[in-house]
C-alpha cells in the first residue's frame, strides 16, 4: 500500500510548503491582474455563475479551511487503505487525485456552511449561508 501523496513528515525542511506558497502568490497577483470587468457572464460560464459567485463570496473561508480540508482528506484516505476490501480491490483508487478532489471538496463545502457567514458580518452584511446571487424579478405583463 504506497501513497503517491507526500506527507509533511517527508519533508522536514518545508520545501514543499515554500514552493506551494510561491505558487499560490504569483497565482494570485496574475489573477489581481487579469480581473475581468464583465457586464454580463459569457455564454461559456453562464452556467456556472452560481458556483463561481459562491465560491468568489467565500474566497477568504476557502482559503482559510481548505488545508484542514486536504489534511483531512489525507486522513480519510490513509484510513481506507487499511480497509483490505479497497487495499485489494480497487487500489488504483486509493492512490487515484480524483478520491482526493472527491473527499477534499465535500470538506471544503462543509467549512464554507460553517464558517461562511462570519465573511458576511465582518463585511457589515447581514450573514447568508449561500449568497448566491438572487434572479431579479421581471415584472410580469399583465392583462389589461
Amino acid at each position: 500500500m504506497s501513497t503517491a501523496r507526500p506527507r509533511i513528515s517527508d519533508d522536514p525542511s518545508g520545501e514543499f510548503a515554500r514552493h506551494g506558497a510561491v505558487w499560490s502568490f504569483g497565482f494570485v497577483l496574475i489573477l489581481l491582474k487579469a480581473a475581468p470587468n464583465w457586464q454580463e457572464w459569457p455564454l461559456a460560464l453562464r452556467r456556472w455563475s452560481g458556483w463561481i459567485t459562491l465560491l468568489n463570496s467565500r474566497a477568504l473561508t476557502v482559503y482559510l479551511w481548505h488545508n484542514l480540508a486536504v489534511t483531512e482528506e489525507i486522513g480519510l484516505i490513509g484510513l481506507t487503505s487499511g480497509v483490505p476490501l479497497l487495499a485489494e480491490n480497487v487500489p488504483w483508487l486509493l492512490d487515484s487525485e480524483w478520491l482526493a478532489m472527491a473527499l477534499a471538496w465535500p470538506l471544503i463545502g462543509l467549512c464554507i456552511v460553517a464558517f461562511g457567514w462570519i465573511e458576511d458580518l465582518a463585511a457589515k452584511r447581514r450573514p447568508r449561508l449561500f449568497p448566491c446571487p438572487r434572479q431579479p424579478r421581471v415584472p410580469q405583463q399583465g392583462c389589461r
